[in-house]
């Protein structure tokens, strides 16, 4: 018997393990990115969640802080109980965007961002 012939099975075994290992990197990558996809979607709806808040629970205050600021020198806007000279309220919520309308002084302003610029959203949880 060669010795070709004894690590043969060996060979095939190791080839049959680096193709399961293969397959498995491959479907993990395919699950990663399916689930960076859908958190868009998470996103609008945890935000949705938020804005019903604001509307039925009075004093009920949210945070946003962003990347790159929808008004100058403004990277952190509080919504819910601001002043009555200046209302801002969450307007409409995408697939991968939110938009804000703002009132001052009889003037009404639309400011959209997309998702990706929100930092970070806070709030107090009961």
């Amino acid at each position: 018997m060669s010795q070709a012939a004894k690590w043969n099975p060996f060979i095939r075994t190791l080839a049959i393990i680096f193709l399961v290992f293969l397959l498995f990197l491959l479907t993990i990558s395919f699950v990663s990115e399916s689930q960076a996809q859908d958190a868009p979607v998470d996103f609008g709806h945890f935000l949705q969640d938020l804005n019903v808040r604001m509307s039925n629970q009075e004093g009920f205050l949210v945070t946003f802080q962003f990347q790159t600021p929808l008004i100058d020198d403004e990277d952190v806007w509080t919504l819910g109980g601001q002043e009555n000279t200046t209302l801002r309220v969450i307007s409409e919520i995408g697939n991968d965007y939110l938009c804000f309308q703002e009132t001052a002084g009889g003037v009404r302003f639309v400011r959209c961002t997309a998702f990706d610029n929100i930092i970070s959203v806070s709030y107090i949880q009961d």
